[in-house]
């Protein structure tokens, strides 16, 4: 090392060592207040831990809970479905009034308190049937159930389609049905649902009267909801399926199938 580049950094030692100095006496300082700091915090700690523990407590409560919620719904939501009804956006949000003893009753509640946000979302997920569904909406309001209902299916057909497969005719191709294709993806890992969404796959599960053959026209199985075989194929045994009641159970179909495979189910 030259005898210049040695100057040269003993000068800037000397001029650096005033900085230097001032850094260590500010440094000093600090030293017993960061140390004050560091007491003050481990104070803090142990004073909530005691509440932290508490809180990891009413978490692993508040996780049993939603799972029986969760297995509450499942068997709720099933009945539903054996019975022509289905959730939708808002169905779990809305609360039963007094007089609503009956699920008919208190889902016909529902669906009209509910009926412009309802149609809303519907035409949000299927704008390219927009024209349909509010067709569907007038003959509905009109209370014009003998038109509004096979057209209802026919779109439920189409909806399942574009996302899965058909709902009420195998896949062509696939051979499947939608039902078939929705419980595979999901169990594939295609279709994620977390815990307060597991229960709407419970429809696809279940025995529904609308997907039944023309035979089951009994008043037992026509209480069920309408039977889609028999409305579509103009069967004898169903030509007394255009009700308020079995209006409603179709529209609940229909948004139903909506809220699950063009939103829910979609999401990851």
């Amino acid at each position: 090392m030259s005898q210049e580049i040695i100057e040269n950094i003993e000068s800037f030692r000397k001029a650096a060592a005033p900085y230097v100095q001032a850094l260590q006496k500010a440094a000093e300082k600090v030293r017993p207040g960061v140390a004050a700091y560091a007491l003050e915090i481990e104070k803090v700690r142990k004073q909530f831990e005691p509440i932290a523990l508490e809180m990891q407590k009413e978490a692993a409560k508040a996780v049993v809970i939603v799972q029986k919620w969760q297995e509450e719904k499942k068997i709720e939501v099933s009945v539903m479905a054996e019975n022509g009804w289905f959730p939708n956006w808002y169905t779990f949000f809305c609360r039963p009034e007094e007089g609503n003893d009956s699920l008919d009753d208190f889902m016909i509640m529902h669906i009209d308190d509910y009926w412009c946000e309802i149609k809303e979302k519907m035409i949000e997920f299927c704008p390219n049937r927009q024209h349909i569904l509010e067709a569907i909406f007038k003959l509905h309001e009109q209370e014009q159930y003998i038109a509004s209902i096979p057209l209802i299916f026919t779109q439920a057909d189409g909806i399942c389609g574009e996302e899965f497969a058909y709902f009420f005719s195998a896949d062509p191709n696939t051979k499947k049905k939608a039902s078939d294709d929705i419980l595979e993806k999901y169990d594939g890992g295609g279709i994620q649902l977390n815990i307060f969404t597991g229960f709407l796959l419970e429809p696809f599960k279940t025995n529904l009267q609308l997907t039944n053959g023309s035979s089951k026209s009994s008043k037992k199985f026509k209480s069920k909801g309408p039977n889609r075989h028999g409305i579509i194929h103009g069967s004898r045994k169903h030509l007394d399926y255009g009700t308020k009641v079995n209006g409603y159970k179709a529209l609940s179909f229909l948004a139903f199938l909506i809220y699950t495979t063009k939103d829910e189910f979609k999401k990851t």
